[in-house]
């Protein structure tokens, strides 16, 4: 059977994952599983009931845990904990290997602080992890830890599903750009985009866009490549009513008096 089909069939019981204290990877991984296959019932224990017929992770030494002596690894040597095993066979199947490969790096974060409880990677702290953490009832509560687990969950997914959404709409975006015309360096377009990594892969170093102040802006594609004109600051072009004192950004009234800007810095 394949193992997505596999994987629904056994959600269909219910899932089953550690009881006590709850972290970011079984609240992550009952959250992507409730967000692909629908509402399902969630048991926390200690134990593996014998004969239990849902999906089990992060506890019983199956397929979906992650405290056997054989860990799995990514390339770069974080080790797998449940959110991402399950992630792996999930989420290129239901929503492309595109989208996988943009959220693995969220994914791979949620599972190095399970592993290690390492408070910081790279220099930036594991924050989801973090707040997720902090749903756990205080020491001195009298709340139930099942029903703080569920509302962390609600939590996890609106997180998943806002950090899917963008990247459906980026991947879009990608589709887009490719069409948009380009003249002299610089991206035209005629609605706003995501578009500075699609600028920086493809030396283009600004964009002119319809801005949200009304008229268009002109936007650099980074300030420590190139520059607005500083003499812009002193010397406005027709129909410039804004400039950043950064220089990375300006506003115009029309899209045809940006463009004429933009030209006489080329």
């Amino acid at each position: 059977m394949d193992k997505v089909l596999e994987i629904q069939e056994k959600v269909k019981h219910g899932v089953l994952t550690h009881s006590g204290n709850f972290h970011a990877d079984d609240v992550f991984s009952t959250a992507i599983l409730e967000l692909v296959f629908g509402k399902i019932k969630v048991t926390r224990h200690f134990e593996v009931p014998e004969g239990y017929p849902g999906l089990v992770f992060d506890i019983g030494r199956g397929e979906f845990d992650h405290h056997q002596e054989e860990k799995e690894y990514y390339e770069d040597g974080i080790p797998y904990a449940s959110f991402g095993k399950l992630c792996k066979v999930i989420i290129p199947h239901h929503y492309g290997n595109e989208v996988y490969k943009e959220l693995l790096p969220f994914i791979k974060d949620v599972d190095e602080h399970d592993n290690t409880g390492k408070i910081q990677r790279y220099g930036e702290a594991h924050q989801i992890s973090i707040l997720i953490s902090d749903f756990n009832p205080n020491w001195n509560s009298k709340k139930d830890r099942d029903e703080a687990f569920l509302e962390a969950k609600e939590f996890a997914k609106k997180i998943l599903v806002n950090k899917i959404d963008k990247i459906l709409g980026e991947l879009e975006a990608q589709k887009l750009l490719e069409q948009t015309p380009v003249e002299n360096g610089c991206l035209i377009l005629e609605q706003f985009l995501p578009w500075k990594d699609y600028a920086k892969n493809n030396n283009i170093r600004a964009a002119i866009y319809p801005s949200m102040r009304g008229g268009y802006s002109i936007m650099v594609t980074d300030s420590d490549v190139w520059k607005l004109p500083e003499e812009w600051m002193t010397n406005k072009p027709e129909g410039m009513n804004f400039i950043h004192t950064g220089l990375f950004i300006s506003q115009f009234d029309t899209k045809e008096n940006a463009l004429e800007a933009y030209k006489s810095t080329v």
